[in-house]
């Protein structure tokens, strides 16, 4: 990984060339830009550069780079190091040896010896340089309409119209002209495109476009209650008051022994029925509203326990992991890039993993009632890069899997804001390509009314379908794993090289890590919303 990737589209060539050194920033990865690594580049080009001029250049270099860096990327993360050491540097101790004990050792000698080296480097150099000039090229070009053919891309009629819906998508999210209204955390600018039937079109997608992909997308699995438990189970949701309640309940648990299915759907309802009213109605918002941690421990990780043992009984070795918990995938991918620093983690309300694949995140904003836009907003987004770094390290992992089966992967997000839970998923569509489906959202009953109750089944039924949206995941993953292993097999005794590309040149999101204090104001007015307001 180079540096390139990490600036904005507004870095040009000719902002490039006034950097000391220009090198360094394109051909260098973030985990190197260090202040005692600069002066040694500096020194192998100018060896007569005093230690005055060294600090002033890389001041400069700074300023200029902190503009075009992309926000929330290693590369921002490596120039706050910088300018907080600048801020410092006479008196930084690591900074002060090098002057001291190393800096007279880069003599001509060193320069000589690197020379081959150097004249290599200027090489790479010139050719990302050119990449740099021809993507800004690129990115400026003005396409004619999203109705034009597009022989650039792979996709054809032949592919069918889904595949046609995607490119359109292609030509939207590559359009300079539309992306002069998106803020470098936009989703549009990490190729992500929301949608769903509950949400709100953002103003600058194309309507045609954004109605016809809600009409074709594939539907989310909807795993009914089953015909013979309904009568018991609407005799639940009609009673009047709690002790009703438990004792429909009961009648529904003692039903006459029927298929392992029908048992396992039982156990699910009766599970889900009694965190209601062994508690939250018992109790109504008063403590949902009381904190956070309320809100997750008396209604909204019980129902995610539930759903995790629905998964155990259908085979799936689901467990959800509440708390303060890690999104391996995300550490993993920065650790490719060689960031160790533990306060980049990404940390989740909690993860559900099926043997050791993180397949939801889960996110509670505040507590019942309690959460403002700007913390809605910025949980969304956080989910929303976290979910990028688990769909590109499954690619890692499975790299030598199909493109097409990749596709139908889904991992999930379930958002808690408001009086309500929110159930997203994440998907790539095309190279380059991200949906973000809204799936559905339900109320978090409170209290024992009509209304009420039917907003219990609703909260009950999302989470019913979330059962068969995360058994779809799970099959999903062992048919990558198949195919990787099954390549890996028919490969094991040759050299020959794969002439299609793998998952990871396909599925390649930038990974970006978001810290509310720094990056909330950036996207406190952008986030996901109904015609009224924040969904």
């Amino acid at each position: 990984m180079h540096g390139l990737e990490q600036f904005k589209d507004t870095f040009s060539g000719k902002i490039h060339k006034t950097l000391w050194l220009p090198d360094y920033w394109i051909l260098e990865s973030p985990r190197d830009w260090t202040a005692v690594k600069y002066f040694i580049k500096l020194l192998q080009k100018q060896p007569d550069v005093n230690k005055r001029n060294a600090h002033q250049r890389l001041k400069q270099d700074v300023e200029t780079v902190k503009k075009y860096v992309i926000t929330g990327t290693l590369g921002e993360v490596a120039i706050d190091q910088l300018v907080k050491q600048l801020k410092g540097i006479s008196t930084d101790l690591t900074i002060k040896e090098f002057w001291e004990k190393r800096a007279g050792s880069i003599s001509s000698s060193t320069m000589s010896y690197n020379s081959t080296k150097l004249q290599f480097k200027s090489a790479m150099s010139a050719e990302v340089t050119q990449e740099l000039e021809e993507s800004v090229v690129k990115r400026r070009k003005i396409n004619d309409s999203l109705d034009e053919n597009d022989d650039g891309d792979t996709a054809t009629e032949e592919n069918g119209e889904e595949e046609g819906i995607w490119t359109l998508w292609k030509k939207f999210l590559k359009d300079p002209n539309i992306a002069l209204s998106w803020h470098t955390l936009s989703p549009e600018k990490h190729g992500v495109i929301w949608c769903g039937k509950q949400l709100a079109r953002r103003f600058f997608m194309p309507e045609e476009l954004y109605e016809r992909t809600l009409k074709e997308m594939p539907p989310y699995p909807v795993n009914p209650i089953h015909q013979s438990l309904r009568s018991a189970y609407s005799m639940v949701l009609d009673t009047k008051n709690i002790n009703d309640m438990k004792k429909a309940i009961k009648r529904l648990q003692n039903l006459e022994e029927q298929s392992s299915d029908v048992q396992n759907q039982v156990e699910f309802l009766v599970d889900m029925l009694n965190i209601f009213a062994k508690t939250v109605l018992l109790v109504g918002n008063t403590t949902l509203m009381h904190s956070e941690n309320c809100l997750k421990s008396d209604a909204l990780w019980p129902a995610l326990q539930v759903v995790a043992a629905y998964l155990r009984n259908t085979g799936q070795p689901a467990v959800l992991y509440s708390g303060e918990e890690e999104l391996v995938s995300m550490s993993q991918e920065l650790h490719k890039e060689g960031q160790y620093d533990g306060r980049l983690r990404y940390y989740a309300d909690g993860i559900v993993r099926i043997n050791d694949a993180e397949v939801l995140i889960f996110e509670a904003s505040s507590a019942y009632e309690r959460c403002s836009a700007a913390k809605a907003t910025f949980d969304h987004y956080k989910a929303m890069f976290g979910m990028l770094g688990v769909l590109r390290n499954t690619a890692s992992r499975y790299c030598h899997a199909s493109f097409d089966t990749f596709t139908k992967l889904k991992i999930h997000f379930v958002h808690a804001h408001g009086s309500a839970i929110r159930l997203w998923t994440m998907s790539v569509v095309a190279e380059g390509v991200y949906l973000m489906h809204k799936v559905d959202k339900a109320e978090i009953p409170v209290s024992l009314t009509n209304a009420t109750n039917d907003a219990l089944h609703h909260f009950i039924q999302l989470h019913s379908n979330l059962v068969g949206g995360l058994q779809e995941t799970a099959e999903i993953i062992n048919e990558l794993k198949k195919e990787h292993d099954e390549h890996i097999a028919a490969h094991r005794f040759t050299n020959e090289a794969t002439s299609s590309p793998t998952l990871t040149a396909l599925v390649k999101p930038l990974i970006v890590r978001l810290t509310e204090k720094k990056h909330s104001k950036e996207i406190e007015d952008d986030g996901p919303r109904s015609p009224a307001r924040i969904v």
